[in-house]
């Protein structure tokens, strides 16, 4: 959901006039769409950790990429790329705790 969001947001909040966030923005907001699917399918840490990089670069990616004079873009990507850390570490956190716990004490994703 967030990767949809992220990919429709320079068109939901009104920023399309920067192409350079809009292509962002879509671009990145693809690859956690993308990254997020394998990462349910395939129950990989690797997934996340990809989708956790992403977001990091999102909340850079204004200030590395030029627009960061367009405040709406920047809060915006520096928001999903914060929940996108947070959502892609937490992720890996419970898939690493679930593969570590005893056998006796797994239950089946």
């Amino acid at each position: 959901m967030l990767g949809v969001c992220l990919a429709t947001s320079p068109w939901l909040l009104g920023y399309t006039a920067s192409d350079v966030a809009t292509g962002n923005a879509v671009v990145i907001g693809m690859a956690f769409t993308i990254g997020e699917i394998i990462a349910i399918m395939v129950d990989t840490s690797y997934a996340s950790y990809t989708v956790a990089f992403l977001a990091f670069w999102l909340t850079l990616s204004a200030r590395i990429l030029g627009y960061d004079d367009h405040m709406l873009a920047t809060s915006a990507q520096v928001a999903f790329g914060v929940g996108g850390i947070v959502f892609a570490l937490g992720g890996a956190f419970v898939r690493a705790r679930r593969l570590n716990a005893p056998a006796s004490a797994r239950i089946a994703p």
